[in-house]
């Protein structure tokens, strides 16, 4: 079911298709976590001749945390960490389709 008056029926032999989420929850806790790294994701470091980001810039990281009064512990550091690795990832990966 889509909810939509126009679509069609699914077919019995089908799975139905998962619903498009617009909201993605992210527990409380990590909130504040997680806007920093959305604040701090266009400070991220790229190579001098372009390309996709290497990391996170650091210097503008604890700025940006001092700013906003979020104390970055040790813990913070690495979960900012995995989180940009993750994105760099996909970034690079996108990077090289397009290449191709």
């Amino acid at each position: 079911m889509t909810g939509r008056a126009d679509a069609p029926p699914p077919s019995p032999s089908a799975p139905p298709a998962p619903e498009r989420r617009e909201d993605y929850p992210v527990l409380e806790c990590l909130v504040p976590l997680a806007l920093l790294f959305l604040r701090a994701a266009s400070s991220m470091r790229r190579p001098a001749m372009g390309g996709p980001p290497l990391g996170m810039d650091w210097v503008q990281v604890q700025a940006l945390a001092s700013m906003t009064g979020f104390p970055i512990t040790a813990w913070d550091v690495d979960t900012l960490d995995d989180m940009a690795a993750a994105a760099c990832t996909i970034l690079h990966e996108q990077a090289a389709r397009l290449s191709d």
